[in-house]
């Protein structure tokens, strides 16, 4: 519902959610109207309030597994890139599967939309991020294994590779204070 990007911006914004430029792109696997149907007004809301901020954009029915071909993408590289809180539903083996290969997909994805080493201008050193819950469903999914995923690609025979840098918490209660709510 985009809660948690309006809360991120304001976090950033130290709460003045126009007073200091951010660079984000926030994007929904869903268009606008199936956010609606699914949340009511509030992802509207959210959206609105996004638009407003300097730097800020909006993208939905992006597919977090194929950002490298999102012609609203092209050109552009990230430092951070998030996804939070993947879930294709079910709880059976074969739904940890299509769980795993939808967080490994997203991850081959955002490789490519990370800047070249040469090109950092910056001493930070670029990162992707999944956030899932910790559960021993999600920790069957085994996400720092799929990081060194050596499966081919299709379209791509110089793959750029993510290294495991580690786990740590999801500090919930920062974004909440600028209305973060997690939704299902």
């Amino acid at each position: 519902d985009f809660s948690f990007a309006r809360s991120l911006v304001a976090a950033l914004t130290n709460g003045e959610i126009s007073a200091r430029k951010v660079n984000l792109v926030a994007t929904s696997f869903d268009s606008l109207a199936d956010l609606c149907a699914k949340y009511g007004s509030t992802p509207q809301k959210h959206v609105n309030a996004l638009l407003k901020t300097p730097g800020v954009s909006v993208l939905h029915s992006v597919d977090a597994r194929k950002l490298h071909f999102e012609s609203r993408l092209a050109g552009r590289s990230f430092s951070r890139i998030a996804f939070n809180f993947p879930h294709l539903g079910g709880a059976s083996e074969e739904d940890i599967a299509k769980n795993q290969n939808l967080v490994r997909d997203f991850l081959h994805s955002a490789a490519w939309m990370l800047p070249q080493k040469e090109k950092h201008s910056s001493n930070r050193i670029p990162q992707v991020l999944v956030t899932l819950r910790q559960t021993a469903f999600y920790e069957r999914w085994a996400v720092p294994t799929l990081c060194d995923d050596k499966r081919e690609s299709e379209t791509d025979s110089c793959q750029p590779r993510l290294k495991y840098a580690g786990t740590f918490p999801f500090q919930d209660e920062i974004f909440a204070s600028f209305g973060y709510g997690p939704k299902r």
